[in-house]
């Protein structure tokens, strides 16, 4: 009998447990294993998965269990470990050890194609003191400011900035309370501005300093006060994420990468493409605190992305230099979007093929409810959902169904409520479609596994019995031999 000793993990979210035909080596781009009952030879390109787990380390590297080795790696089928990983790593991957020794699995290969996102557990602070950019009491120290600015009241925020005594304050809100003029619960501003000290004004921004206060970083904090530059805190940040740091100016990329993306897009998001010679679009940004990058460019391009870091003023320039050559110069760069303009995104999705199978007809079941089932159906262009409903010969009613990137949960992949939002309205218009005015009173789903975004699906769906007003109506989400979930729904029908 075949010992299992590797498991596979792909980026689309399947899973192969298997035994290795021949030792892994990373630099061959590919691992070859064998699965049980079948003789065959599998050959998986490391561009398919997003990480290997070993079952046992022979022949595999050593690597330390130290500190500044341990990270948290989250993988694009939404896995999130934590491991000690090796420092020598290359550039199509790296090895790692379990940081609990409780795990199955002795080692992990985590390929650069399938990993999401790579957190150092060291904090900023530390990183910045072990590199020898500040001191450990000047960190200290700090971290006492951001403590002190989180736990700052808003009374004392009142009374700092508006030359108000703290026992002034005080002797307000008690004699606003012992006269009956205000609630014991009742906030500190309300009763200031009852009171005539402050304006409503003035406690509106004692709230906003008080909630920036609270939202200050470190990084931001040591820099404010000249301890490091904004160079050195981005450094710290890239060593954070596990990110390199690059020097634009040493760096002219090919013409072919420039057309990856348009100029709208790199001024939009303030990004700038490297490289793309070796199958991933290398891609510099001045913001490796945002998780959601790098998600959005692999959505944009649907390639492979390794972001760099460099500082936003190098960025604005060179993307003055390659993309707004012929415009007129800015003065500083463009602030970065956060939440770009839904009309921007929309535009650059790809055509969705919708189209039903050769017997099929098309169909426009949510017509039978009217406009108030327009949850799922209801924008046909969206980046939510794009929906066509069918019927076959048999008059059983199939659905075509595009999950956007509005509709994600795990990354890369479709939150299970919107997969459960799906098979509500494809159930209950199945009842519908077979003559039955219902109301949804109860439905099952069973998740099959994890289904990636911006991928068509066919949704099948039948009435199986009808019980009085009890309508049972069985449906499922797949594509081609992967079924993504499954469900029943019981239906009452509607009271004439």
């Amino acid at each position: 009998m075949m010992k299992t000793d590797v498991i596979l993990h792909f980026r689309d979210g399947q899973k192969l447990e298997g035994a290795l035909f021949r030792p892994f080596r990373s630099e061959e781009g590919e691992v070859e294993v064998s699965i049980a009952g079948d003789k065959a030879r599998l050959i998986f390109s490391l561009e398919e998965l997003c990480v290997i787990l070993f079952l046992c380390n022979k022949s595999l590297p050593v690597i330390p269990a130290l500190d500044e080795n341990l990270e948290d790696v989250k993988v694009l089928d939404g896995e999130l470990y934590r491991v000690y990983c090796e420092e020598d790593e290359k550039a199509v991957g790296f090895f790692a050890i379990p940081s609990n020794k409780e795990t199955p699995w002795k080692y992990a290969y985590f390929s650069t194609h399938g990993v999401r996102l790579r957190t150092r557990t060291w904090q900023i602070g530390t990183i910045l003191a072990k590199s020898g950019v500040v001191s450990n009491s000047a960190v200290a120290e700090t971290l006492k400011l951001q403590e002190n600015l989180r736990n700052r009241r808003v009374g004392e925020i009142i009374a700092e900035k508006n030359s108000i005594s703290q026992e002034t304050i005080e002797k307000t809100i008690s004699a606003s309370i012992a006269d009956g003029s205000t609630q014991p619960n009742a906030r500190v501003g309300d009763i200031l501005v009852a009171a005539g000290l402050v304006t409503r004004e003035q406690v509106e921004q004692a709230l906003a300093t008080q909630e920036a206060g609270r939202k200050m970083k470190i990084g931001a904090l040591l820099v404010q006060r000249g301890l490091i530059s904004e160079d050195q805190l981005l450094s710290a940040l890239a060593t954070k994420f596990c990110l390199r740091m690059v020097v634009l100016d040493q760096i002219t990329p090919a013409h072919e990468t420039l057309a990856i993306f348009s100029k709208g897009i790199v001024n939009l998001l303030q990004i700038f493409p490297l490289d793309s010679s070796q199958g991933m679009v290398v891609v510099a940004t001045s913001t490796p605190t945002d998780p959601f990058i790098a998600d959005r460019l692999r959505f944009i391009t649907s390639r492979n992305i390794e972001l760099v870091v460099a500082p936003a003023a190098k960025i604005a320039a060179a993307i003055d230099r390659c993309y707004n050559k012929n415009d007129a110069r800015v003065a500083s760069p463009p602030a970065r979007i956060e939440n770009p303009d839904p009309a921007i995104v929309k535009a650059l999705q790809p055509p969705v093929d919708l189209s039903g199978e050769a017997d099929w007809t098309g169909f426009d079941a949510p017509s039978l409810v009217g406009e108030s089932l327009r949850f799922v159906s209801g924008d046909p262009d969206g980046n939510r959902f794009r929906v066509k409903y069918f019927k076959d010969e048999e008059l059983h009613l199939h659905a075509r169904i595009w999950f956007g990137p509005e509709t994600e949960g795990p990354p890369g992949h479709a939150h299970g409520g919107s997969v459960a939002a799906v098979m509500d309205e494809a159930l209950g218009l199945a009842a519908w479609a077979a003559g039955y005015p219902i109301v949804v009173g109860n439905l099952n789903v069973n998740f099959r596994n994890l289904l990636p975004l911006q991928k068509v699906v066919t949704v099948e769906s039948r009435v199986v019995s009808a019980k009085g007003r009890k309508i049972m109506v069985h449906g499922r989400i797949f594509c081609e031999e992967t079924i993504y979930a499954e469900g029943e729904c019981l239906c009452i029908t509607i009271p004439e």
